[in-house]
């Protein structure tokens, strides 16, 4: 299945020049226990460096004299890029301290590389090599691991500035925390990271396969977020529709009622028409009525209002209907002629006038309180009279 090609990062020690004017630099390359890592493609695991790797001799020997880079390169340092990429290199004593680190020395040769490391640009070292991880579950020292590293074998060391990691770095030398690794498929034979094919945007890349099941794998996560997002947004308009459907049901429902109450206005107002001329006809009869026992003149050619106005000041001259409403005259006139059901006093006087049974002029004062006397028997009489010639 290949090998993997990780980067680790750990703090640079105390430096000093040597006599060359380069700069010795000691750090750690490795030590023994379980890191918690985050691959490429955001898994994160526990990876266990075994005592008897770490410090295996076939491993600590392939870390003497390797390339010291600035950064890591994009590939293995090899014969070919190393005088591109290469900055020094370590030394040839690769010691075990306390039956826990690796710990070799950095010979830094270049100018910009030395002054990077004294300014503290480059504070911290990242070891490139490479491993097989391999699948097992466990505990170690109180941790649990996935995965366990065997045949580790170094590459370069790189100067890293300190922000690039942060403190994770630190923690990660502490045994506390880990720090994201780099991990890519290398083909057994070379020891070159296998390259595929990905199509972004219409344009072709090399990758990593791991880079690639990265980007397939968001590529998936994000279809996923997009179907789920159109099925909501299919749900919302379903609900929508139905909620528009149900106020359209009710604007129908509405505009029935509206049809039907106005079939019942339009009935109404043709229908009962002969009706309300004939309640219309009776009304204007009594009143005539009414005016003729008063003895009121011209009551064929006077409206209602100007003939119960009339009527009134048959009783009250001093009745003055200017400002008064219609309402205020029909009330007025009610009065005048209704008592409780009895003849109004005028209408008596007037009756007693066409039998020749009184004065021609009649006192509304006594009239009215005569009136009063005879209401027992007043209200018997019929409303219409006849006025004697």
């Amino acid at each position: 299945m290949g090998r993997k090609f990780i980067f680790d990062r750990s703090d640079i020690g105390g430096s000093k020049r040597t006599a060359q004017g380069f700069l010795r630099v000691p750090g750690f390359a490795t030590r023994v226990g379980v890191f918690n890592y985050r691959t490429i493609d955001g898994e994160m695991i526990g990876v266990l460096r075994l005592p008897q790797e770490v410090f295996a001799e076939d491993s600590m020997d392939s870390l003497k004299s390797i390339p010291v880079t600035v950064m890591h390169p994009k590939q293995f340092v090899t014969s070919v890029n190393a005088k591109e990429v290469m900055r020094g290199y370590t030394s040839d004593s690769v010691e075990k301290i306390a039956d826990t680190y690796l710990k070799t020395d950095l010979i830094v040769t270049d100018a910009d590389a030395i002054a990077g490391v004294e300014s503290k640009a480059y504070a911290q070292l990242s070891c490139g090599y490479t491993c097989d991880l391999e699948d097992n579950e466990g505990i170690f020292q109180g941790l649990p691991y996935q995965k366990i590293q065997r045949n580790i074998r170094y590459n370069h060391l790189a100067l890293v500035d300190k922000g690039r990691a942060g403190p994770q770095v630190r923690v990660l030398m502490d045994a506390a925390e880990g720090d994201e690794i780099y991990v890519h498929t290398t083909d057994d034979d070379t020891g070159e990271i296998n390259m595929v094919k990905v199509m972004i945007g219409g344009k072709e890349f090399n990758v990593s396969p791991e880079v690639k099941a990265a980007l397939e794998a968001h590529m998936a996560t994000m279809s996923k977020e997009g179907d789920a997002s159109k099925e909501a947004a299919v749900a919302k308009q379903a609900e929508e529709a139905k909620k528009m459907d149900t106020a359209q049901a009710t604007i129908d429902g509405l505009n029935e009622k509206i049809t039907t109450l106005a079939k019942q206005v339009t009935d109404a107002a043709a229908a009962p028409k002969d009706e309300v001329v004939r309640k219309a006809a009776r009304d204007r009869a009594n009143l005539l009525k009414v005016a003729d026992g008063l003895d009121v003149k011209d009551s064929d050619t006077l409206s209602d209002r100007d003939l119960k106005v009339a009527c009134i000041k048959k009783g009250n001259e001093k009745f003055d209907a200017t400002d008064k409403s219609d309402d205020y005259v029909n009330a007025r006139f009610d009065v005048m002629r209704e008592d409780k059901g009895t003849t109004h006093a005028l209408q008596s006087s007037a009756k007693r006038i066409a039998r020749g049974e009184g004065s021609e002029t009649v006192d509304s004062a006594k009239a009215f309180e005569k009136s009063v006397k005879e209401s027992d028997e007043a209200w018997k009489q019929p409303l219409s009279i006849t006025v004697k010639k």
